[in-house]
């Protein structure tokens, strides 16, 4: 039999080889229980993993939550076959707002909590995979349900105490598991018409029979109306049995109430499924009115996007540009010191075939050399002179280019302020459009409460 350990921190530390600052920066660690070693409370043990995403707790004897309150930025929760029982220690992982990923297989919560599911989805708004299943839009909807918006808004800004009443509230407020079939026949026949009890056997049989059950607040339209046409045969059936046991003297004027009653549920109901259907198109259609001003949006944002990557791509050319100038500045930069220095050579020649002026008339040899060396210089100079002329005229046309790149990339960023403002303001009015469909929802189904 595994042995099981109330860990501290130096515990958890050891097991790890890691000290107190490298647990700091630790992002994913596994503590799954073995064969001979088993955790059964966290306590205090990760209080030095702050910035911690990951975290394996699997195949231990955990009967509680608690020690994971300070964990911000988890999102990976490992909890495989441990001993979680109660939605309550579910309810401290309210503060782990940004977890994406629960396992709760081979916990006793999955099967003795009937609505742990639905509790963890409507209390995590991130969570995406749950038991090794996707969560998906049809159980966010169901979740929502299910809990009320307004015990959703106790969960994250109340205090300790307050949030312990609130998960009270919100347990007691998930609907007893009472027969389905007994609360349908309830609400059918109040107790002053009913001369059956709750718990009548031959009243259950009848309902078997017709294959009834209560409907539920996730049921669609045609489920509904099939479970009408299904009432309908049973409130027939009730009554052919109710002509065989009540006596004779009573049955005619039940009969005479019980038919009139059944003639006005049954008008009732049709009435009240046709205005179902409709308000059920309305709705389809306003969803659908929705989703294509989102695919719109969607559209919208995809080409913001690809102008953003253009501007991106010119300012990386421009950088690379002005790279290149820095170059081709510092060798022009050079050629001017180069050429002061070949002013300065062409002044002392310049003085010396003045000194020997007198020399040079004697000896002509001397002189033609000299005239072809100036010659040669002369040349060099004038071709130094075209190059600086060039490399000036390169750099000016460099400059135009750089300044009319900078008017094009502030009058595209002020272009992509103008679309985002746009956009953000048509997603503000998708969001209230989504709202007031919303809340005419929820009107609706407290108007139209009865009927379920």
């Amino acid at each position: 039999m595994a042995k099981s350990l109330d860990i501290c921190e130096g515990w958890v530390l050891d097991f790890l080889h890691l000290t107190t600052d490298e647990a700091y920066k630790q992002e994913a660690i596994n503590l799954s229980g073995s064969y001979t070693e088993r955790i059964r409370n966290l306590g205090r043990s990760l209080a030095s993993f702050h910035n911690l995403l990951s975290l394996d707790l699997s195949r231990n004897m955990l009967n509680s939550l608690k020690g994971l309150d300070h964990l911000k930025l988890l999102r990976c929760l490992n909890l495989y076959f441990n001993e979680i029982s109660t939605i309550k220690e579910l309810y401290r992982l309210r503060s782990n707002k940004q977890l994406r990923e629960i396992d709760l297989r081979l916990n006793p919560v999955t099967k003795e909590e009937p609505h742990s599911r639905l509790f963890l989805v409507y209390m995590l708004p991130h969570l995406r995979q749950l038991d090794d299943r996707c969560v998906n839009e049809q159980e966010r909807g169901a979740a929502l349900l299910h809990f009320s918006s307004d015990q959703a808004h106790n969960f994250s800004f109340n205090s300790p105490e307050e949030n312990e009443r609130s998960y009270e509230i919100l347990v007691s407020s998930v609907p007893p598991q009472t027969h389905p079939r007994v609360k349908m026949v309830q609400n059918a026949f109040p107790q002053s018409h009913s001369a059956l009890d709750e718990d009548d056997v031959t009243l259950l049989n009848l309902l078997s029979k017709c294959h009834l059950d209560a409907p539920t607040s996730t049921m669609s339209h045609s489920e509904h109306v099939l479970i009408g046409r299904m009432f309908g045969r049973f409130l027939k059936d009730l009554s052919n049995a109710l002509r065989r046991h009540l006596p004779e003297t009573v049955r005619v004027a039940f009969l005479e109430d019980f038919n009139g009653i059944l003639d006005f549920m049954l008008l009732e109901f049709s009435e009240k499924e046709e205005e179902i259907l409709t308000k059920e198109k309305k709705l389809k259609n306003d969803c659908t009115i929705l989703e294509e001003e989102l695919e719109v949006a969607e559209g919208e944002k995809r080409e913001l996007l690809n102008k953003l990557r253009e501007v991106l791509n010119e300012n990386s050319n421009l950088r690379v540009m002005e790279n290149e100038v820095f170059p081709l500045k510092a060798a022009l930069s050079q050629i001017k010191e180069e050429n002061i220095l070949l002013h300065e050579k062409i002044h002392v020649q310049e003085s010396h075939i003045e000194d020997m002026s007198g020399r040079i008339l004697s000896k002509d040899k001397d002189r033609v050399i000299l005239e072809k060396s100036i010659e040669e210089k002369r040349v060099q100079f004038e071709d130094s002179c075209i190059s600086i002329k060039e490399i000036k005229c390169l750099a000016a046309m460099l400059q135009e280019t750089h300044q009319s790149l900078v008017i094009n990339n502030s009058a595209l960023l002020q272009e992509n302020s103008e679309m985002k403002e746009r956009h953000e303001q048509e997603i503000n009015q998708l969001h209230l459009s989504y709202q007031q469909i919303r809340k005419s929802f929820d009107i609706w189904r407290e108007t139209n409460k009865h009927l379920y």
